[in-house]
């Protein structure tokens, strides 16, 4: 709309898990280290799941560098 206002739907570009992207490797300048990227705009997610020292807990992005 002209204003700015209006909805867009990013469920339908998304997984069915609601996940733009998940665990995508992104470029790192530090030698041997994983940066990792989860994107879920639709819905809250934890990752990873069976990891609990992480602060990405129901949350709509999360990076992990390890």
């Amino acid at each position: 709309m002209r204003d700015g206002s209006g909805l867009i739907d990013l469920g339908s570009v998304a997984t069915e898990g609601g996940f733009i992207q998940r665990l995508k490797p992104l470029p790192s300048a530090v030698a041997n280290t994983d940066v990792l990227l989860s994107f879920s705009p639709c819905l809250p997610f934890s990752q990873p799941e069976d990891f609990s020292i992480t602060d990405c807990t129901s949350v709509a992005a999360c990076v992990i560098i390890r």
